[in-house]
């Protein structure tokens, strides 16, 4: 007759500091045991199992009910991040099978993404992940697709620092590959985000570590582009926020 509860998270880190979980901050423990082998091979592992997700027609299995069955909904921000990180694995691991399965999943994420008729929960954050995905692919005029569609939706597009820090990456990554009217865009987006970073606290505001992580890539990759000193030293402290 024991009642069982169970509960689920997204993004969930926490810290190791006392015996309480706060459900709030990263766990993060020192490991000088692991080595780069135990590194690819999980890694290897990870992106197989990602594969194995993958329908035939090169989208991800969509959200299940463990007790109906059914499907609860499809997360499409997730499924393009993860056909963007199974493609960089292919790359850098030289996996030609995870590769081609990312080039599946862009083609079907395309045709969905750009249906105006078809519901797509935060289609800008999902834009920028597209738009990242395709760099990765090489596939550059669907990137500057996804880049001019999130520019002409941004002024209408509710500030979130997930969503706003993940296209100041992506338009900056626009600009760094030589596009650079994309600069100004990616710079207000960033900070914007730098600002309610700032601001959180006063405000009794929880940061969360998953809204405002981007920050150390966008603002090194600003730094890249424009060569200002301030750019690098706030990709570091938000790096040692984050640690």
């Amino acid at each position: 007759n024991t009642k069982i509860y169970s509960f689920g998270t997204n993004d969930f880190m926490e810290g190791i500091t006392g015996n309480i979980l706060d459900m709030e901050g990263p766990v993060v423990k020192t490991a000088t045991d692991i080595t780069e082998k135990d590194i690819r091979t999980s890694a290897n592992r990870a992106a197989d199992w990602m594969a194995s997700l993958i329908n035939k027609d090169g989208g991800f299995v969509a959200i299940l009910n463990p007790y109906g069955k059914k499907s609860d909904g499809y997360d499409w921000a997730r499924t393009v991040f993860s056909g963007w990180a199974l493609g960089e694995f292919g790359k850098v691991f030289k996996n030609a099978s995870h590769v081609r399965d990312a080039k599946i999943n862009f083609i079907r994420n395309k045709k969905f993404i750009f249906d105006d008729t078809a519901y797509v929960k935060d289609r800008p954050l999902v834009l920028s992940y597209l738009g990242q995905q395709a760099l990765s692919l090489g596939y550059l005029p669907d990137a500057l697709l996804c880049a001019d569609t999130i520019i002409k939706q941004l002024g209408r597009t509710p500030f979130n620092p997930l969503i706003f820090s993940q296209i100041a990456s992506f338009l900056g990554m626009m600009a760094l590959r030589g596009n650079t009217k994309y600069l100004e865009y990616a710079l207000q987006c960033a900070n914007m985000t730098k600002n309610a970073f700032d601001e959180s606290p006063a405000l009794n505001v929880p940061r969360g570590i998953a809204n405002y992580a981007e920050l150390v890539n966008t603002f090194f990759i600003l730094y890249v582009c424009i060569g200002d000193k301030k750019y690098i030293d706030t990709s570091r402290e938000i790096a040692l926020w984050i640690l």
